[in-house]
């Protein structure tokens, strides 16, 4: 589990200390998901409206911003030596076509399923709209629904 925004990790911590402890599974790495590996600008403590400032974009108020690591999903493929990678779940604030324009290489070796939310704008679209097609390409069967919190599922064409 990736999450770059330091609040949201003693969230994440706070609440598996209720419930027993972390799953033996889950490892929260702290940073956030991007088409490359390296180091942005990120507005954290929004919670989950938290997320990376690309230049000449306004910050938004009350928030800290500062630098955070980022991975691409090849990058975090290479690190922990994946020999699968099953499901590919993104709710990363609009970041998810970035993600998906540079998973070629992955989808090719491990023909993951994916799960993004996907009721972000990128201008006056939704990224549904934009990995749609991106998902298609890679002769993947992408629907969307789940209209509370706009799911866009894809996985390999059998």
């Amino acid at each position: 589990m990736l999450e770059p925004d330091l609040a949201n990790i003693r969230q994440a911590e706070k609440y598996f200390a209720l419930i027993g402890g972390k799953p033996q599974n889950v490892e929260i790495v702290p940073a956030g998901l991007w088409k490359t590996n390296g180091v942005l600008k990120f507005a954290a403590g929004l919670g989950s409206a938290s997320s990376v400032i690309e230049a000449g974009q306004e910050v938004p108020p009350d928030c800290h911003l500062t630098e955070i690591p980022v991975e691409s999903l090849e990058s975090l493929a290479q690190k922990y030596n994946l020999s699968r990678l099953d499901l590919v779940k993104l709710d990363i604030e609009g970041a998810e076509v970035e993600v998906v324009e540079t998973s070629a290489n992955i989808v090719k070796r491990f023909h993951p399923k994916f799960s993004i939310a996907s009721y972000h704008l990128r201008g006056t679209r939704k990224t549904s709209e934009i990995i749609t097609p991106l998902f298609h390409d890679l002769s993947y069967h992408v629907q969307t629904g789940f209209p509370v919190h706009q799911t866009t599922w894809a996985a390999p064409i059998a």
